[in-house]
């Protein structure tokens, strides 16, 4: 598993997700103590359009700048099935 430093003590690891066969998914861009807000976005639109979350979120690092995080770039990602009428 590869690892990219970034900081002091601070290291993502990168690795291959497992496929799904179907995920809700939203690109957040700005600082991650805004990312909460992406989760909220996306909850909304899986529940007011039929689908359930059917497995744990993921998160996938486009861009990662501790110096200009309003830079960063974020996907939030859900597995989904369709939910029980």
């Amino acid at each position: 598993m590869d690892r990219v430093v970034v900081g002091p003590g601070r290291a993502l690891a990168l690795r291959t997700l497992p496929a799904e066969p179907r995920v809700a998914a939203l690109t957040h861009r700005g600082s991650y103590l805004e990312l909460h807000r992406g989760y909220s976005a996306l909850g909304r639109w899986i529940a007011a359009n039929g689908w359930r979350i059917a497995g744990r979120e993921r998160e996938v690092f486009w861009q990662v700048d501790r110096e200009a995080p309003e830079t960063n770039v974020t996907e939030i990602q859900f597995p989904v099935a369709r939910a029980a009428s």
